[in-house]
């Protein structure tokens, strides 16, 4: 039985907003993406099923506290990298799954398979596998609750496996072992039973995944800030800075305003490499990052550009008069300023201003680089508009 299991990330859904930035595996929003076009693809192909396992390290809290964030975070890293081998591992065509993590120790497998009695015990091999494989520090051995669930034998939606998962989870706790809500299972005998508890449990699930979405988006949040984030400036980077620019220009236009920037490069840095190395050349690039952001109007955007001590200045509202003015005296504060480094510094600076340079980020970007390069070649230390 041939299955179709997409071995990357949806194409349909964002990844941006679907990869978990620990391990690099897929999230929650990547899961329930994954977990609801399964079972399309499960009713198209009769004798399939698709089950959904939530596996937790149990009192993760505590271990984690015990161990530190960062070994936490490289426990959770080993985990998540242990169960994907396995699944690698164990795949076939009619046993394919895929790795999230949605949580804090907290990760769910999606498993297209044929057998339910196979299931239980590659889930058992599973358990097996993790305590013997994950070399930890840790004062007792690695345990995981787990429970599961398919769909369609016991399962006849999405919400419906998700509140299954959450209910047996509940039940794994209490019983110190793997509760799979399959047919046959002792946990799915009495039907009416579940259906009482899944009701009762209904709050619960809804708490959960609450928090579970709340902790997405704080982790996307982090994310989004590394991406548009230099992390030798700590300001923001060329990603940031060509979408500040568009942003900026489109406000510009509408209210019909002048917009200049300038393309800061500093003189000095093969010379500091040179003589000092290249640990206090970031140094010098650091400190001039933080002394452009100090000494621009707040109304300025300043980001690190394209390598080196290359940094762009936006000015929303300053025409190039005022912004060659800006500048002269940036060149000036910089070069004072500067004494207190290894060395000495100067800056060469290009500027140009819309829409008389350009109307367009590009056109404006290529004339700050040209105005930046005759700065260069007519000496250093100056100012040109382009």
């Amino acid at each position: 039985m041939e299955l179709h299991w997409l071995s990357h990330l949806p194409d349909s859904i964002d990844s941006s907003i679907s990869i978990d930035a620990l391990t690099g595996f897929g999230n929650m929003f990547a899961m329930l993406y994954a977990a609801k076009k399964g079972l399309d693809e499960v009713l198209a192909t009769p004798g399939t099923l698709q089950a959904l396992m939530l596996l937790e390290i149990d009192d993760f809290a505590a271990i984690s506290y015990g161990l530190g964030e960062e070994a936490g975070n490289e426990l959770q890293i080993r985990v998540a990298a242990q169960l994907n081998a396995l699944v690698q591992a164990s795949a076939k065509p009619d046993f394919q799954g895929r790795v999230f993590r949605l949580a804090a120790g907290e990760f769910a497998l999606l498993i297209k398979h044929s057998s339910c009695l196979e299931l239980r015990q590659w889930t058992a091999e599973l358990r097996q596998h993790l305590a013997a494989s994950i070399d930890f520090p840790l004062t007792h051995p690695l345990k995981l609750r787990i429970s599961a669930a398919c769909y369609p034998s016991c399962a006849v939606s999405l919400g419906h496996l998700l509140a299954y998962t959450h209910l047996f989870m509940g039940k794994s706790k209490d019983d110190d072992h793997e509760s799979l809500a399959c047919p046959g299972s002792p946990e799915h005998q009495n039907t009416q039973f579940l259906s009482i508890e899944l009701h009762n449990n209904a709050t619960a699930l809804i708490e959960s995944f609450s928090e579970k979405i709340l902790d997405t988006a704080f982790q996307l949040g982090e994310a989004r800030q590394m991406a548009f984030t230099d992390p030798m400036t700590q300001l923001p980077n060329q990603r940031a800075a060509r979408y500040c620019l568009q942003e900026l220009l489109t406000e510009a236009t509408k209210i019909a305003a002048p917009l200049s920037l300038m393309l800061v490069d500093g003189d000095n840095l093969g010379d500091y490499n040179e003589r000092f190395g290249y640990a206090a050349g970031n140094e010098m690039i650091y400190w001039l990052g933080q002394s452009l952001r100090r000494l621009v109007p707040s109304t300025s955007f300043v980001a690190r550009w394209l390598s080196g001590d290359e940094f762009l200045v936006f000015c929303p509202g300053t025409d190039n008069r005022a912004c060659m003015r800006l500048a002269e005296d940036l060149c000036a504060q910089l070069q004072r300023e500067s004494h207190e480094l290894l060395i000495p510094i100067t800056v060469s600076v290009g500027i140009a201003t819309y829409p008389q340079d350009g109307t367009t980020s590009e056109q404006l970007l290529a004339a700050i680089e040209t105005a930046n390069k005759l700065a260069k070649q007519s000496g250093r230390n100056r100012v040109v508009a382009f």
